[in-house]
């Protein structure tokens, strides 16, 4: 959605693990119930589902069996999960200026609202403490990660883990869509209404 004003360029990435779904309505709600064109400043992009066959089989892997999110930025000739990655980078993610992408827990676990991000990062410091996490995770991305391809480009690029796997979560999905509003507003998108909890959220080193 791109705005009759002016800004940047926010993307959003959901699914990217095809059974992990609670980002997928987040985006919805985003933009049937919170984005205005009239009042938008700059452009937010969403990719609800990013991997498409493993959300249609319900498998967290693309359809060749590999994680996406372990061989970012992909190659232009490669396999079909490389060639992919490479396309959803080049084509997408490289056009934005800030990155939210979406994840829950893998299958077998739950997971809290919690978000991925390098607190040593000023920008991405901020956006993780926008998002209203119970906790934050710092660390720098894994190889081969979305998060840290886009951050080697220079993009600030937080994860926000939502919940538990194939399910939809009203509870985790309201909370998460709240942090994102807060991190448009911060970013002068969207009128600046802030909504902070009284506590900071838990910092640790791994999950």
């Amino acid at each position: 959605m791109g705005g009759v004003r002016d800004g940047p360029v926010v993307g959003m990435t959901a699914a990217l693990h095809g059974n992990e779904l609670n980002g997928i309505p987040l985006i919805h709600r985003l933009f049937s119930q919170e984005l205005q064109l009239s009042a938008l400043h700059g452009t937010v992009v969403a990719v609800p589902v990013t991997n498409v066959p493993g959300y249609l089989s319900g498998v967290r892997t693309f359809n060749d069996g590999v994680d996406l999110n372990r061989l970012m930025p992909g190659k232009k000739n490669g396999s079909i999960s490389q060639v992919y990655a490479y396309n959803l980078m080049e084509r997408i993610v490289s056009k934005f200026n800030y990155l939210l992408d979406l994840h829950t827990a893998s299958k077998g676990r739950v997971n809290s609202l919690y978000v991925r991000s390098n607190m040593v990062n000023e920008v991405t410091r901020e956006m993780s403490r926008l998002q209203n996490p119970q906790i934050i995770v710092h660390n720098t991305s894994p190889d081969g990660s979305l998060r840290g391809a886009a951050m080697e480009l220079g993009i600030p690029a937080i994860t926000v883990e939502i919940g538990d796997p194939a399910r939809f979560q009203k509870r985790f999905v309201k909370n998460a869509l709240l942090g994102v509003t807060n991190i448009l507003g911060h970013l002068k998108m969207v009128p600046d209404e802030h909504d902070l909890p009284e506590f900071d959220p838990v910092v640790c080193a791994k999950s």
